[in-house]
């Protein structure tokens, strides 16, 4: 069976990426990206941005910043960056998880109030990017096990790159996560303390930062799937994806009856 189901993927900052560092604003633009594409409807989105404790309050500020000057309301409009969700439905699901979220973090931006372009609340299915703050020690906290399938995301600080990797697994195993760092070692490192939990790791250093191919896109030569919660599915990914419509059987004999097996296999005649 293959089965994509809900992530909770994590984009993390390394402990060497301070304010105006190359690493800190590929981190920010990325997270916003993830957040507003597709209005963070996507399964690969961000949705746990962590952060080192010593620059949490300045990666809110940043990402705060960016955010403020997104523009929702209707796509046809030429000054929207961010439409509507898919329906009204999933517009009142979005609801529920930011109120769910309220209960545990602390809002940093969520207009509530925003003006729409070209469109009106009453008539469309419209969330506008909201970002939450939670603590690192708050391991128990939503964050790490309700997946808003929206514009939302929340930055949690961690203390050491240990709590960082064990935060980030704490996911329950998901989909996708990007490590951004100008060092190698961190990289490295995080590569390996992730990639059990994870489908796919994107580890970006200052020399990718404008030609990766982003978080949250899935190139047909790699693995789309993740193990745990994100349901372990291959659906996307080369021969990856096409082992689960084969059917396989394992075969145990002599050698030379495997020898045997093994001509007729290479026989293009053989029926």
């Amino acid at each position: 069976m293959n089965v994509e189901a809900d992530s909770l993927n994590a984009a993390l900052l390394g402990v060497d990426a301070k304010p105006g560092s190359p690493s800190f604003d590929f981190f920010v633009r990325e997270v916003v990206r993830e957040m507003t594409s597709k209005a963070g409807q996507k399964c690969t989105a961000i949705r746990r941005v962590l952060v080192p404790s010593e620059v949490a309050d300045a990666v809110t500020e940043a990402i705060v910043g960016v955010l403020s000057t997104i523009v929702v309301g209707d796509p046809a409009h030429s000054t929207v960056t961010m439409g509507p969700v898919v329906n009204m439905a999933q517009r009142k699901s979005i609801e529920e998880g930011i109120e769910a979220l309220m209960q545990k973090a602390e809002v940093s931006y969520w207009p509530a109030e925003s003006t729409l372009a070209g469109a009106t609340a009453e008539r469309g299915a419209f969330v506008p990017p909201t970002l939450f703050r939670s603590a690192a020690s708050s391991w128990g906290d939503p964050v790490h096990h309700l997946e808003v399938f929206g514009p939302v995301a929340t930055v949690v600080a961690y203390r050491d790159k240990a709590e960082a990797f064990a935060l980030a697994r704490h996911g329950g195993g998901s989909l996708a996560a990007s490590v951004f760092s100008g060092d190698a070692g961190f990289l490295t490192e995080a590569a390996v303390a992730l990639g059990t939990t994870h489908g796919r790791l994107l580890l970006v250093d200052p020399a990718i930062g404008d030609s990766h191919s982003g978080h949250g896109i899935v190139l047909p030569s790699l693995m789309h799937g993740g193990p745990g919660r994100a349901g372990g599915g291959e659906e996307l990914g080369g021969l990856h994806g096409l082992w689960f419509y084969h059917q396989r059987v394992a075969m145990q004999a002599s050698a030379t009856t495997l020898s045997a097996l093994a001509e007729q296999a290479a026989d293009p005649s053989a029926d």
